[in-house]
């Protein structure tokens, strides 16, 4: 009867999170650009003008709206979280009629919270319209193009790798040259790389104890699901490849007759990662580590008790220590700060985290981060005319920061008493 009852409250938080996310979808709209017109249906236009009028101007609406929302879908996914039904697949019949009409809500909602899908649509029309290298040549020289209104940082070429250019054009082309086509198709393709990134992690847990469980805390995280589906960032087509370089890797160690093409396979994948955004090389000391372990094994120093001991440790929290090192990239000047959506990189490893702590550390980066754009949103009105306001990225890091330095300050004050206690 418990069980059944569990059930049902957690099927009951599927459908509550589905409806918070319709809201969140009719409340992306009021940050609609104003130099943009989505849909041009009389309908359409009388709701974006309603918004615009009624709670754009309406600072204390605009802002508590957005903290109310996100809060309850931080409360909401804890809680879907807590009731996980052990032995409920991920892809079960009754969660994916709760979760299509998810994805597909936010894939129809306005990237609110980032304006770079529009620099992503930009520059593949640079390539394709104008015939010249986006990566050489930035968005100003197209003074007369419609599509440049909504754009921001015209005034720098392409930051992506060349991978990423080559085949956002797939998007591109799926667009057929209309605007609204061209957005939904460049969406679609944010949630295809989440796809892969999906398919790729489902087959790295194997058979593990609460797999689905696992791959819920990620893909259902109210962040993952904003910043890849709602703002349709290209980071995890950063991130699949990677997943994918470790699987193959992981097949070509347990195979006894070595097929090396697998190798030409890794070394492709990660050139492709790398040249899609630069931040992955970071994962390419682990998977050399990773592809030799085996090896190490053999040699004398590893059978010294401490070198032995740094392996034992390396392989044990393999996936935390991967997961930490894409945060180095996120604390340079590049980043800007820490952009809240490069948290995809290390979140990517969640699923297969050895270390609660690093974990929770993880969840609660994904909540301070949505909480991070307030000064944001606060700001916005302006912020969309381009006027220049001090101090807005230093509230975002004091956000971002305070919350996880409050839960490491707590743990580290526990483990003091409890060794204090331990010595009495």
């Amino acid at each position: 009867m418990i069980k059944n009852n569990d059930r049902r409250t957690f099927f009951n938080l599927l459908i509550t999170y589905l409806f918070l996310f319709l809201i969140w979808t009719l409340f992306s709209f009021v940050f609609t650009d104003p130099n943009l017109t989505l849909i041009n249906r009389q309908a359409f236009i009388a709701c974006q003008n309603f918004l615009w009028q009624n709670i754009l101007p309406n600072t204390y609406l605009r802002v508590g709206t957005y903290l109310t929302l996100t809060g309850a879908l931080m409360i909401n996914y804890l809680y879907l979280i807590k009731f996980w039904p052990k032995k409920i697949k991920f892809f079960d019949k009754k969660i994916i009629i709760t979760l299509l009409p998810l994805f597909l809500i936010l894939l129809i909602s306005y990237n609110a919270l980032s304006h770079d899908l529009f620099n992503y649509i930009f520059n593949a029309r640079i390539l394709i319209k104008y015939g010249t290298n986006p990566h050489r040549v930035a968005a100003l020289n197209f003074p007369n193009d419609l599509w440049l209104r909504f754009m921001h940082n015209v005034h720098t070429t392409a930051p992506y790798g060349q991978a990423w250019t080559i085949i956002s054009l797939i998007p591109y082309f799926f667009g057929f040259n209309k605007f609204l086509l061209t957005y939904l198709s460049f969406k679609f393709f944010a949630f295809l790389g989440m796809l892969l990134s999906y398919f790729f992690l489902n087959k790295l847990l194997n058979k593990k104890e609460n797999k689905n469980f696992k791959l819920a805390l990620l893909f259902l995280n109210p962040l993952i699901l904003i910043e890849t589906l709602a703002n349709a960032h290209n980071d995890w087509w950063m991130m699949w490849p990677v997943l994918a370089s470790f699987l193959i890797a992981k097949k070509f160690i347990q195979e006894k007759n070595k097929n090396y093409f697998w190798i030409i396979l890794i070394v492709l994948l990660m050139f492709f990662s790398v040249f899609t955004k630069f931040a992955s090389l970071v994962a390419i000391p682990f998977l050399i580590y990773y592809l030799s372990k085996n090896h190490l094994e053999k040699l004398l120093i590893f059978k010294t008790k401490f070198p032995e001991k740094i392996k034992h440790f390396i392989d044990q929290y393999f996936w935390d220590l991967i997961s930490i090192s894409f945060f180095l990239p996120l604390l340079t000047k590049r980043s800007q700060c820490f952009l809240t959506w490069y948290l995809i990189w290390p979140m990517a490893f969640l699923p297969l985290l050895k270390s609660k702590c690093w974990r929770n550390n993880l969840l609660i980066f994904s909540f301070s981060a949505l909480l991070s754009y307030v000064p944001w949103i606060l700001y916005l009105p302006w912020l969309n005319f381009e006027h220049a306001l001090a101090n807005v990225l230093l509230y975002k890091q004091v956000i971002l920061w305070s919350a996880p330095l409050i839960y490491n300050l707590f743990i580290l004050l526990n483990l003091i008493i409890k060794n204090v206690k331990n010595k009495r």
